[in-house]
């Protein structure tokens, strides 16, 4: 009992001392917050994560090489990330992949022509591509051919401004012109299309029936030219005779795959950009027409047919180089899509084969209809060039435009 006594009491003593305490020393370095590889800042309420593959660190490099980030390639020639303990936020590792997958921006478009390059040097060895493209795509090529002229420069790679996107451009701008024409109330009188269909002209909501409209109103015009007045009302019409004859000179250069013509229809085209405040394609066509005038002496062995697609045999069957891509891809597509396409080579054949075969006497009966109807109502409503008003009056409505319209019109040309 004596020896059990002494026993609690030792432990009564034990359990009366106070706890003991243990404090972790760290040292400065690592005391440090970690930060982010790519934007250095700490971890936060996301956390970090590390990287532990080296599939990782090869794909951030060749993403910081296409993005030219020289800060994060500053950081990678260092080492690996893996050797690096490298941690990084989600978030920034997925904005550096999305800068590479943008369509427009310069790391994609450098990507997607070293791509064409490949392709062509390995189907065709010592041939030089042929690419186009849209406005404001053609405008980052021409500054990657300029910063980059030992890799896509223009004796490397030719660049285009896409002949469909020139003419929707063109018809566009036309429309522009004669959007307080009243233009609509004719074509709608003349039945040859409904008022939405009318107005979708002006807009170039499509861009064939926007085509076949001005050459009906071509035709009228040609009808009613007289000797040339300086009165407002015939100088306007003229100057939708003149600006409709050079588009479809232009469209007849790409149907005759003639190279001059096409340089000639852009020259004369191109000063009525900046008239009518086309700015963008202002840019671009001056640019694209000093190519094009030097492309024989950059590259002697170009013929005009680099330029074109021949969609049959015929003489008067060649369409751009953009407009056949276009076309291809709506048909391949379809309502079903263009998913297994490949893997059936029967169904491929027959597409291939099909794709330009099309009856164009129907069309041609409807459009000679629609000029006969067209012609018609514009007799009934009187001719242009044979007014001798100071002003000038709509079609229709009979109602004089104010000088407002006349400057939005565009019909002092600037030189």
């Amino acid at each position: 009992m004596l020896k059990r006594a002494q026993t609690d009491k030792i432990c009564q003593k034990t359990d009366a001392l106070p706890a003991t305490k243990y404090v972790q020393y760290t040292s400065p370095e690592t005391a440090k917050e970690a930060t982010c590889f790519f934007s250095n800042k700490i971890a936060g309420r996301e956390g970090l994560h590390e990287a532990s593959t080296f599939e990782l660190d090869a794909r951030v490099r060749t993403c910081t090489r296409l993005v030219e980030d020289n800060d994060l390639l500053d950081r990678q020639s260092a080492g690996d990330m893996v050797a690096l303990e490298a941690k990084y936020h989600t978030t920034y590792l997925v904005q550096l992949y999305n800068k590479t997958r943008k369509p427009k921006s310069t790391a994609m478009t450098r990507h997607s022509m070293y791509v064409v390059q490949k392709d062509v040097d390995f189907l065709n060895p010592g041939q030089f591509p042929v690419i186009t493209f849209d406005q404001p795509l053609f405008a980052l090529v021409k500054k990657i051919q300029w910063k980059w002229p030992e890799l896509y420069g223009e004796e490397k790679i030719v660049v285009m401004l896409g002949g469909l996107h020139i003419e929707m451009a063109a018809l566009k701008m036309l429309g522009n012109l004669l959007e307080k024409s009243r233009r609509v109330e004719v074509l709608v009188e003349a039945e040859v299309a409904t008022g939405g269909t009318a107005y979708s002209f002006l807009k170039v909501a499509h861009i064939t029936g926007t085509r076949s409209a001005h050459q009906m109103k071509r035709h009228n015009l040609r009808n009613g030219v007289v000797a040339e007045k300086m009165h407002p009302q015939f100088k306007y019409w003229s100057t939708v005779f003149e600006m409709e004859l050079i588009i479809l000179v232009l469209v007849r250069s790409f149907r005759l795959t003639s190279f001059q013509m096409y340089l000639n229809a852009l020259h004369e085209l191109a000063p009525w950009f900046h008239v009518l405040d086309h700015i963008n394609y202002a840019r671009c066509i001056s640019v694209h027409l000093t190519d094009m005038a030097n492309l024989p002496m950059q590259h002697p062995s170009m013929d005009a047919g680099c330029c074109t697609v021949h969609k049959t045999t015929n003489t008067f069957s060649s369409i751009p180089i953009g407009q056949a891509h276009k076309q291809n891809h709506a048909l391949i597509k379809g309502e079903a899509g263009a998913v297994g396409f490949t893997d059936n080579m029967i169904f491929a054949n027959r597409v291939w084969r099909d794709t330009w075969h099309h009856d164009q006497t129907s069309s041609v009966q409807a459009f000679t209809k629609d000029v006969c109807s067209l012609v018609n109502v514009m007799e009934k409503l009187g001719n242009r060039f044979e007014e001798e008003s100071v002003d000038l009056i709509s079609i229709a409505t009979k109602k004089i435009a104010g000088p407002p319209t006349l400057f939005s019109m565009g019909l002092e040309r600037k030189s």
